[in-house]
C-alpha cells in the first residue's frame, strides 16, 4: 500500500533573502520563492505583513490594515518601490495562505529603506547596487489590483475592496456587510475587519463619528473568530478589549 502524500503545510517552503536594502525613491526585486510549485494550492494567496506605508508592490492588493495579498503567479516579477525621501526599517512576515485561512508556510525578511547618498562632483565610481538595477522614482509602479471573476479568492478580494471603500466613505454598515460576506468564505482578515466595525477604538481611529454604535460584545466575538482563523492582530485587540 503506497503512502499518502504529505499535507501541503509539510511540503511547502518559502525562501526569501535574510535582508533587503532599498534606496528611497527606487525599486528593487522582492525575491520570494515557494517550492515545490506543484504543492501550491490553486486557491491561495501570499500575504505580506509589515510593509511600511511608503512602500508599494508592483502587483497585488493592499487592505486598509496594511496587509498585501499577492497571487503566487505574480511572484517571479514582483518588485518593491519606495517613495523619495523615505526611511524605514521593518520586519516582514510572508505567508502562503489558503482560502480557509490555513497558513501553509511562513518566512521572515528584514527590510531597510535608506536615504540616497548625495551627489559628489569628483568621486570614484560607486559600487554596483546589490540586486536589481533601479529605475527613476517617476517610473515606480503603482499598486496593481488584479481582480478577475471566476474564483472564490477573486470574489473575496472584490468584497474586501468594496468594504474598504465604504469604510473610507464612513458607510460602516455597508462595509460591515461586505466584510461579513468575505468572512463567511473563510477569510481571516475579513473577520478582523468586521470586528473593527464594532470596536470603539478602531471606529475612533478611522474617524467614524456619529450614526454608528460600538458593541464590545460583538467586537469580541468577531475578534475571537478572527483569532481562530489565524489573524495575528486579533490577539492584541482582544487583550485591549479585556482591559476596558
Amino acid at each position: 500500500m503506497s503512502a499518502e502524500p504529505a499535507p501541503a503545510a509539510e511540503r511547502v517552503r518559502i525562501r526569501v533573502p535574510a535582508g533587503l536594502k532599498v534606496e528611497s525613491g527606487l525599486e528593487a526585486r522582492l525575491a520570494i520563492d515557494i517550492t515545490p510549485k506543484e504543492a501550491i494550492p490553486r486557491q491561495s494567496l501570499v500575504m505580506i505583513r509589515g510593509l511600511p506605508a511608503s512602500v508599494t508592490l508592483s502587483a497585488g492588493h493592499v487592505f486598509d490594515s496594511g496587509v498585501w495579498a499577492v497571487r503566487p503567479t505574480d511572484l517571479p516579477t514582483l518588485k518593491i518601490a519606495t517613495r523619495p525621501s523615505s526611511f524605514a526599517r521593518s520586519e516582514l512576515t510572508i505567508s502562503l495562505v489558503t482560502l480557509d485561512g490555513e497558513i501553509l508556510g511562513n518566512a521572515q525578511l528584514s527590510l531597510a529603506i535608506a536615504s540616497r547618498p548625495p551627489a559628489v562632483a569628483v568621486a570614484p565610481a560607486p559600487p554596483s547596487p546589490p540586486a536589481a538595477t533601479p529605475t527613476a522614482a517617476a517610473s515606480a509602479p503603482r499598486p496593481s489590483i488584479r481582480i478577475h471573476s471566476g474564483s472564490e479568492l477573486e470574489e473575496i478580494l472584490v468584497l474586501m475592496q468594496k468594504g474598504d471603500e465604504n469604510m473610507r466613505d464612513g458607510k460602516v454598515n455597508a462595509a460591515r456587510l461586505f466584510y461579513t460576506y468575505a468572512a463567511e468564505k473563510g477569510w481571516a482578515e475579513a473577520a478582523l475587519a468586521v470586528a473593527a466595525t464594532y470596536d470603539e477604538i478602531e471606529l475612533s481611529r478611522l474617524k467614524i463619528i456619529g450614526g454608528v454604535e460600538a458593541n464590545a460584545d460583538l467586537a469580541r466575538q468577531w475578534y475571537e473568530r478572527a483569532q481562530i482563523m489565524g489573524a495575528k492582530a486579533a490577539d492584541e485587540r482582544l487583550q485591549r478589549l479585556s482591559q476596558r
